[in-house]
């Protein structure tokens, strides 16, 4: 059984370096830069500005951490396969999940460190807790997090009776001893959740028979989970997209049928109800909201954002060709003549919407009617200058390269 664990965290562990090699390409990966770059830069110039010890600061940390410790799930990735394979396994299935309680500890442990560390110029500074007073807090989430992937996997034993509840009550009452207590006291209570971690240990890793269903339904939830999320930035073959009708989007649809084309009710529908394309549209948005928001400057904000609409635009241009394979398409007697332009059509009323959303995060962000005026009418312009004269000439130059 642990050989069979090892073999399939090496799978696991492949795909999802290969996944992660598409999300952080080069391009995510130079924003990312410029995106960190800024935040750090925004964060100390509000460190500078804040006061010293405001009430509020320590239940804000708390809350912070307090939600660090929901990052992450227990990992085993079980198979459907294995309630008739595995079953008579039962008995040694200890040995297959301890690998795979490590393997789950290691992104959630990072992100609290990685969150631990940003926060702790705050902490350390504004809130006035002590290093090491701090130090043995980050420790502490640790062992809590070791002891929650614990119980998820316990969890899984039909004679374990697992009491949630109990972990976010043990873990805010050792937060708030951390952050208002003194530090012989963060200690001892670092020593008594030790102490229970221990105990929970030496009860045994599984108890009892195995709810074979409940766990593999569980990893089947984790595993769509992270496929969406790879889903956001790339297609993912282990997961066929859903396409099917968000009838809250239906707005967005004209009322009236008589000025659609086939073509271009095709193209707003398959935009609107293909994850693919629907996905990209609303990450670019963030993306550029974003960037209008950590960057500090409505010159740069503005320059960013012309780049992120320009990109999103060029990522929908292959929506020309998403019927080409469709049978039913292709027996119809729709005419792909001036499917160009109207894809154009299509594209234009997704860059608008962009805009329009902008120009209102732009207002929230900057609370200035004169920047917001000018940034959202130089934008527009931009934008204009992007759908008659730049986009014409692409789509040409695509439609040259692929004919029907």
């Amino acid at each position: 059984m642990r050989t069979l664990a090892q073999k399939r965290l090496q799978r696991n562990t492949k795909q999802s370096m290969r996944y992660l090699a598409l999300v952080f390409n080069d391009f995510f990966v130079l924003a990312l830069f410029f995106l960190m770059g800024a935040a750090l830069f925004a964060y100390m110039m509000l460190l500078k500005r804040l006061p010293m010890n405001l009430w509020f600061y320590k239940p804000l940390i708390i809350l912070i951490l307090f939600l660090l410790l929901g990052l992450g799930d227990a990992v085993t990735l079980l198979e459907s396969a294995d309630r008739q394979f595995l079953f008579p396994q039962d008995h040694d299935l200890t040995s297959y999940l301890i690998p795979m309680l490590r393997y789950s500890l290691i992104f959630p442990m990072m992100m609290i460190l990685l969150g631990a560390g940003l926060i702790f110029p705050f902490a350390g500074v504004k809130a006035e807790i002590p290093i090491a007073r701090y130090a043995v807090l980050v420790l502490g989430l640790l062992a809590l997090k070791y002891d929650v992937i614990l119980e998820k996997i316990q969890a899984f034993s039909f004679s374990k009776s697992v009491r949630f509840w109990l972990l976010p009550l043990i873990s805010l009452i050792f937060l708030i001893l951390c952050c208002y207590s003194n530090f012989w006291l963060s200690i001892l209570g670092l020593f008594a959740l030790l102490g229970y971690v221990f105990f929970q240990r030496k009860q045994g890793l599984v108890l009892g028979r195995f709810d074979w269903l409940k766990a593999v339904q569980h990893e089947k939830k984790r595993k769509h989970r992270v496929y969406e999320f790879y889903g956001l930035f790339t297609d993912v073959e282990e997961q066929a997209p859903v396409i099917k009708r968000r009838h809250a989007w239906d707005i967005l649809l004209p009322r009236q049928l008589s000025r659609e084309t086939p073509n271009t009710f095709l193209y707003r529908r398959a935009l609107l109800r293909n994850p693919e394309y629907a996905n990209l549209v609303f990450r670019m948005t963030v993306f550029a909201v974003l960037i209008a928001w950590i960057s500090g400057s409505w010159q740069w904000g503005l320059g960013l954002d012309m780049l992120v609409l320009l990109l999103t635009v060029e990522q929908l241009l292959p929506l020309i060709f998403e019927f080409d394979r469709d049978l039913m398409y292709r027996s119809q007697p729709i005419s792909t003549r001036n499917r160009g332009r109207e894809l154009l059509d299509v594209l234009k009323s997704v860059l608008l919407l962009q805009w329009f959303l902008l120009v209102l995060f732009w207002f929230l962000i900057f609370l200035n009617w004169r920047i917001v005026l000018l940034s959202g009418g130089l934008l527009l312009l931009w934008l204009l200058g992007v759908i008659y004269i730049y986009l014409p000439i692409r789509v040409a130059k695509i439609e040259k390269k692929r004919h029907f």
